[in-house]
């Protein structure tokens, strides 16, 4: 392996390195419970990396960034071990109780929109037919959090993607309503390769692969799973798993989600956030990942501003003393040698020096944005960045 590579994976790492100690330390999680095999299958696609680093953006969007990242086997295995750091981080911070339900309204569509185009995509050019079935008197906006929604459905989904063949997936929704609250009725039903009695109980264990021999050629961490159960349970809801070995498996989901009523929707519509354009605007980017800088041009390019990117605080700190102006900063703080925290105090320090900044971090835990905002910074974008939120700074800074 190169040392390029070593170096762009220690700096992937890096961030998440408190969320994995203290992960091996309070949840006896040692390196030797890795499973090996998610390492060695170069199929683990890529795309799923990208689609969590810019917030589940449109198919082509992925596609067309996919293309010129010019994606090779070693970016291959450094995507794998992400997505794995990314499903340990958030079992560490669901069984450390900082994991946060955001509740938004949103529209019940456009997530099925979303989870069938994604399973689409997956599924390729595999003889399977995906069918759906959602009742259509489902209620159109609702209040709950629907990434952590679509997180869970994906997670399933994706499961019947990995271990069908050939026949059918389904994806059903149906719903029981009592007064404002619906209770949502999920399921994924597969023809897949099912699971055996004995082994359904362990469906959800951290780091469980069943019938590992047969599958070894199936990529996967053992963590889907896992994560997904806990998801459920934290929203408060159920799930129940039907399997017939051979055959193919279905399961279930129930969540409660709060119905908006018309008027609460009209409210939510004057304010929702507006998309602009930003010619004449620029902003400077500070990360030392160069996978992150890649994605936030491709997300700042949508708003036509112009963008200048910066490996380093150092970096910054020179372009600001030989006279640049920007309109906005998004610096990240995890960065070696000079974080983006003790970036910002050099920059306060530099005479008449009144940019706006706004933090970019994978710290998305309770209390990180107060901690951030008492540090200096005007606001906050957490890693992945969601493409609202961004829209949201931007309006907010360069309207």
């Amino acid at each position: 392996m190169s040392n390029l590579l070593i170096h762009v994976m220690l700096n992937i790492i890096s961030p998440f390195s408190v969320y994995l100690t203290e992960l091996v330390s309070k949840l006896s999680i040692t390196c030797f419970s890795l499973p090996t095999s998610p390492f060695n299958t170069p199929g683990m696609s890529s795309a799923i990396f990208i689609l969590n680093s810019i917030g589940f953006s449109p198919i082509l969007g992925i596609i067309n960034l996919a293309k010129e990242l010019n994606t090779s086997l070693g970016l291959y295995s450094l995507l794998t071990i992400s997505i794995l750091l990314a499903s340990i981080l958030d079992i560490s911070k669901i069984e450390a109780n900082k994991l946060e339900i955001v509740n938004t309204q949103y529209d019940i569509n456009e997530v099925l929109d979303d989870l069938c185009a994604l399973t689409k995509a997956r599924l390729g050019e595999k003889p399977i037919e995906f069918k759906t079935n959602f009742d259509a008197s489902l209620p159109k906006v609702l209040f709950g959090d629907y990434v952590r929604l679509k997180q869970i459905c994906l997670n399933l989904l994706t499961n019947s993607v990995k271990y069908t063949k050939e026949g059918f997936i389904e994806f059903k929704v149906d719903y029981i309503r009592k007064g404002d609250v619906v209770r949502l009725i999920m399921s994924g039903e597969d023809s897949g390769i099912g699971i055996k009695r004995e082994n359904i109980d362990k469906l959800f264990s951290k780091f469980e692969r069943l019938d590992l021999e047969k599958n070894i050629s199936i990529e996967g961490t053992g963590l889907g799973l896992a994560i997904t159960k806990k998801l459920v349970e934290l929203m408060g809801g159920s799930i129940v798993v039907q399997s017939e070995y051979g055959m193919g498996s279905k399961f279930t989901v129930a969540i409660d989600q709060r119905v908006v009523r018309p008027e609460d929707i009209q409210i939510h519509q004057n304010v929702v956030e507006v998309v602009h354009t930003f010619e004449g605007k620029k902003i400077l980017v500070v990360d030392d990942n160069k996978l992150n800088l890649k994605v936030a041009e491709k997300l700042l390019g949508e708003y036509k501003v112009t963008i200048q990117l910066v490996n380093s605080g150092d970096e910054s700190i020179e372009k600001i003393k030989d006279g640049e102006i920007y309109d906005l900063i998004l610096m990240d703080d995890m960065m070696p040698h000079k974080s983006g925290t003790e970036t910002l105090k050099e920059l306060k320090a530099l005479p008449d020096f009144n940019m706006k900044v706004v933090v970019l971090t994978a710290n998305a835990i309770t209390g990180m944005k107060e901690k951030y905002l008492s540090e200096g910074f005007d606001d906050y974008l957490a890693k992945p960045i969601d493409k609202n939120e961004l829209t949201r700074v931007l309006n907010k800074f360069l309207k």
